[in-house]
């Protein structure tokens, strides 16, 4: 093979047994956010009640020095914290002429039964 390729007997013994394609692996460990850094997560959403209604996902694009953090050490501090997640309920509001549409229709509708 050495001959074949014009390689050296030393590189093609060292290329057989690897695999037919390099491979990357991830090195070093992925950032945490540290106390001093939840402070500041934590002084952010206190600071306006607008601030804890978006997406955790998004934070680091509003907190000066997030943007290395991803979504996952995010959400794993807010939850140390003792954030959690929840579903925001969906809001009416009930005006005097929406109430007055409302109260029209249910008489309409009650007036379309038989009378029992």
């Amino acid at each position: 093979i050495a001959q074949a390729t014009g390689r050296t007997v030393h590189q093609v013994q060292d290329a057989v047994p690897g695999p037919l394609t390099p491979r990357k692996y991830d090195r070093g460990c992925k950032p945490v956010i540290e106390t001093p850094e939840k402070n500041a997560l934590i002084e952010f959403l206190s600071a306006d009640p607008l601030h804890r209604k978006l997406p955790w996902a998004d934070l680091r694009y509003y907190i000066p020095g997030f943007e290395l953090y991803g979504e996952h050490a995010i959400t794993t501090a807010l939850r140390s914290i003792g954030y959690t997640r929840a579903i925001r309920p969906r809001r009416v509001y009930h005006t005097d002429r929406h109430k007055a549409t409302r109260l029209a229709f249910a008489y309409e509708q009650l007036s379309l039964r038989p009378p029992s």
